[in-house]
């Protein structure tokens, strides 16, 4: 049987959580070395050499996020937020400033805005403007600075990311891949990973956004009789020897 050539393509699971279309998948061994010179002849060079791993590397480079994935990148809590329907939300003008309202706003859905105690109702785009994350008064409305408001709006339905709150615990990652150059499967299991985001997340960018996943690959010691305690990677049509 002929040694084969990869073209890799795949997606990737957290903890059973696929996520689509990585762009990279990687694991890297390093090693310790160990050796002691040779003194004992002309010549130098080793006498004798030790090597260990040291490390299972492990990153990707990923470019679907989903609350949780967030959260992991962010070393954070994720939840979900279901939308709703807000009546008479307090809050205090800040004359051309934007404030926040306590959810995200559904703008296919126009709030109300009024005056507190209500009494006057205010007009979008005269007074106002309003975005997903709150309410902007505008300096040649009627609404003064300082002003107290009530605002009933529609929430959109929405993940949210408590950020820098935990460190995310260890996972099975799976790669569910292919080679695209021999048309063959390529499965990975790896069955303890430390896995923490880089610590970026590009918010805006000019491309597609991309963030990196990244850690270690851990022994689990649940596995036993003489298997990788690491992982295992199965490559569909590849010779034994």
């Amino acid at each position: 049987m002929a040694d084969k050539t990869i073209l890799g393509v795949g997606q990737m699971a957290v903890d059973g959580r696929v996520i689509e279309n990585p762009t990279t998948f990687e694991i890297a061994l390093e090693y310790d070395d160990i050796s002691l010179p040779n003194t004992g002849t002309p010549g130098g060079g080793e006498y004798v050499k030790k090597s260990r791993i040291a490390s299972i590397g492990f990153t990707a480079t990923i470019h679907d996020y989903s609350a949780a994935t967030l959260a992991r990148l962010l070393s954070g809590d994720a939840s979900s937020v279901a939308s709703s329907v807000v009546s008479d939300e307090s809050m205090t003008s800040s004359s051309g400033k934007l404030v926040a309202t306590a959810l995200v706003i559904d703008t296919d859905v126009s709030p109300v805005v009024t005056s507190d105690p209500a009494g006057t109702t205010y007009v979008e785009g005269t007074d106002y403007i309003v975005s997903a994350a709150g309410i902007r008064t505008l300096s040649a409305g009627s609404i003064s600075d300082a002003t107290p408001l009530l605002v009933s709006y529609t929430s959109y339905a929405s993940g949210k990311v408590e950020m820098a709150t935990t460190i995310a615990a260890d996972v099975a990652i799976i790669f569910d891949g292919w080679n695209d150059q021999e048309n063959v499967p390529v499965v990975g299991e790896f069955y303890k990973v430390s896995l923490r985001g880089d610590g970026g997340l590009p918010l805006i960018s000019e491309e597609y956004g991309a963030a990196t996943l990244a850690g270690s690959m851990l022994q689990d010691t649940t596995k036993t009789g003489g298997l990788s305690k690491y992982g295992k990677l199965t490559v569909g049509g590849v010779p034994v020897i």
